[in-house]
């Protein structure tokens, strides 16, 4: 199952999947999955692209609000298997 979302930085249409073992929508593309909930101005769902520059071109703000190790480390990881790098989009 996958439903269509719009990117809150980009507009472009992407696909979040249904993950069924946990019975749950994929948290990759939620901001508030990384920051632990914490808002970063009025964004809520990024796509791949715009996760992999929200690393690179705003930085400082990442640092700020990912502080959990854990979840930096899985950021990280995702970014150095190119996870950021596949295509999420709806068409």
């Amino acid at each position: 199952m996958q439903r269509v979302i719009k990117c809150d930085k980009c507009q472009k249409d992407f696909i979040q999947k249904w993950i069924n073992r946990k019975k749950q929508w994929s948290q990759i593309n939620e901001i508030s999955y990384w920051t632990d909930g914490k808002k970063w101005k009025s964004y809520k769902f990024f796509c791949r692209s715009c996760l992999n520059d929200w690393f690179e071109l705003e930085r400082e703000e990442f640092d700020k609000l990912i502080v959990d190790e854990k979840k930096r480390r899985i950021y990280a990881s995702y970014r150095g298997h190119g996870a950021f790098d596949k295509s999420d989009a709806s068409n």
